[in-house]
């Protein structure tokens, strides 16, 4: 409730002294609302910022947003100019501006004080629909000139951007044009203080719908960790149940794994229809009623559910609500495999989701619908030694358990542990030895190929505990790739060594043996990967790179055209005058002018 109070607050002090709109009442009460804002803009998870005179000030910024992948691809450019053109268009026009941008979308407010205005905000980037699989390759080669790869640790990440970024639908986005023209009108000194307190409370409210499934998930990963599961029993927590549905905390746990084609065709779209049922699943447990759903990496779900039965009475329950669950995933392409725990008085909820978890292990490796877990406690956590000696048992011919049975041993390294950072790197880097031990002994795997996984894991690389945990899902996601399709993995990484060290040295002289030779190919064999998976030969994917790296720098530098031509790799300023003109129908001068119009 802070956030709705502090509105009220805010806009009476604002009006406290009757202070009229202007320049210095507008800076002020900016401070005010960089605290009662970004509160709400956190829970929506959007970036807000505002725009004074070329200054960007952020009132709440998203971490890893796609925006992020944008300025370390040097692809920055067209939104710098994209904001420019936005921004003046709200200006001018003085009514809030949706832009679309990279698929993406943001909205732009202007703050009357004046006209035009002064001061904007500035929303985004959301979506307001979800991205298909078609589309998410079309961004990512947009942006980094390259073809998505789930071998990619890059395009992973930038699908995990985009699959947490907000998406407001159909009324939501009206919604939350008003809730920002509500604050625009706060900032200016305009209109009753109360009435637009209590329209932003009623608008805030409105839109925490739009994130709904990913609270569930949070409360249902807090209700299964041995750190904050307690913290359900107190009266504290007694509204926020409530509003879950549930009369009392739960006691039984579904987890359900999902089984996908061996032979799947576009595994970026598995991944999609392996999120669209997540989410799924959630809105199906809030129609059911008394449940709260939760995910298991990006491969299940857990069900968390609050009957006060036991015995056989609640095993039949639990074994009906896999079924359900496992005819939602059919409709997702999917087979899901379940474990089930019920709960005794001698576990606590953590312990059941881990035995759920590894009955759910269980059955995906026997191909049953759904294993009940054993009474007892699984020993995990207090033999962790003995856990992680069975990691690989009959990976070799179930490869698709590995990324599942990872997940299990994360839950007893994270117990086992007590969350302490150091600890943890270390057991997480003993069991993925574990889990490559029989691929690297078969030949499946090659140990270059091994050690490049795992280079980007390290404590100076994840500076937390959840940042580690999220690497290594990356690369035990990657394992399993490789060890289903070895060859296609490793050429997949070849290559993209290769992309980036092009990228990286274009203004170098770039051979075809020089860039097939980092590829670890003959320069034939590297060609013609480079033709299947850019779509064009060595030499015209070099050219349009340092035709990305020139425009950059005509555009956001004054160097001259020939230093341009020199640092982005070219012979000559007539050479690449030729070539520019060519590709783009003006010269490198028109083209900086156009761009810095």
């Amino acid at each position: 409730m802070y956030v709705y109070l502090s509105f009220g607050v805010f806009i009476s002090i604002m009006r406290r002294d009757g202070s009229q709109p202007g320049s210095a009442s507008i800076e002020s009460a900016r401070m005010f609302t960089a605290a009662l804002a970004a509160s709400a803009f956190r829970e929506l998870g959007i970036g807000v910022s505002t725009w004074h005179r070329g200054v960007w000030r952020a009132l709440h910024g998203v971490p890893d947003s796609v925006v992020d992948f944008e300025v370390s691809l040097r692809a920055e450019l067209p939104r710098w100019r994209y904001n420019v053109h936005s921004i003046a268009k709200a200006r001018a026009e003085g009514r809030p501006i949706i832009g679309a941008h990279s698929g993406f979308y943001d909205l732009f407010v202007p703050v009357a004080s004046g006209s035009p205005a002064s001061h904007v905000l500035v929303a985004g980037p959301f979506a307001r629909q979800r991205a298909t699989s078609a589309e998410l390759v079309e961004r990512w080669h947009n942006i980094s000139h390259t073809r998505a790869s789930l071998a990619d640790s890059a395009f992973c990440r930038y699908l995990s951007a985009t699959l947490a970024t907000l998406t407001l639908e159909g009324d939501l986005l009206v919604a939350f044009r008003t809730l920002m023209t509500c604050l625009a009108r706060a900032l200016a000194g305009q209109g009753d203080a109360r009435k637009l307190a209590r329209q932003w409370n009623a608008l805030v409210e409105r839109l925490l719908d739009a994130r709904s499934t990913e609270r569930m998930w949070e409360f249902a990963r807090s209700m299964v960790d041995d750190r904050t599961a307690q913290r359900w029993w107190t009266p504290i927590m007694a509204d926020v149940l409530v509003r879950l549905g549930l009369e009392r905390p739960p006691r039984h746990a579904v987890v359900g794994l999902l089984r996908g084609r061996t032979d799947e065709p576009d595994p970026i779209d598995e991944a999609l229809r392996r999120n669209a049922f997540q989410r799924a699943a959630a809105g199906h447990t809030r129609a059911w009623g008394g449940l709260v759903c939760g995910r298991v990496g990006d491969h299940g779900i857990v069900i968390l559910a609050a009957g006060a039965s036991a015995g056989a009475r609640a095993r039949s329950a639990l074994i009906e609500l896999a079924a359900r669950a496992s005819q939602a995933a059919q409709q997702f392409g999917f087979r899901l495999h379940a474990g089930i725990a019920v709960g005794s008085e001698s576990q606590s909820l953590a312990d059941r989701y881990r035995a759920a978890l590894a009955a759910a292990d269980r059955a995906l490796f026997r191909h049953e619908p759904a294993v009940i877990a054993p009474d007892a406690a699984e020993p995990s956590a207090k033999n962790l030694t003995a856990l992680r000696i069975r990691l690989a048992s009959g990976l070799e011919e179930h490869p698709e358990l590995l990324a599942p049975r990872f997940e299990r041993y994360i839950e007893a390294v994270l117990q086992h542990s007590g969350y302490a950072l150091d600890v943890i790197a270390a057991h997480l880097e003993a069991g993925l030895g574990r889990f490559a031990e029989p691929w690297l002994a078969s030949g499946q795997l090659d140990p270059k190929d091994f050690d490049e996984l795992c280079a980007p894991v390290s404590k100076e690389t994840a500076p937390s505990v959840t940042e580690l945990v999220a690497a290594y899902r990356v690369i035990v996601a990657h394992l399993g790739r490789a060890v289903e399709s070895p060859t296609v993995a490793r050429q997949g990484r070849s290559v993209e060594r290769a992309l980036a060290f092009m990228r990286d040295h274009v203004s170098e002289p770039l051979t075809l043996p020089r860039v097939a030779k980092i590829a670890r190919f003959a320069p034939s064999h590297f060609s013609r990967l480079l033709r299947r998976e850019q779509g064009m030969p060595f030499e015209r994917y070099l050219r349009r790179l340092r035709l990305e790296r020139a425009k950059h720098m005509l555009s956001s530098t004054p160097l001259s055209v020939g230093r341009v031509a020199e640092r982005s790799g070219f012979k000559s300023r007539t050479h690449f005058q030729q070539i520019f003109r060519t590709e783009t129908g003006e010269t490198p001068i028109e083209y900086r002018t156009r761009t810095r119009a």
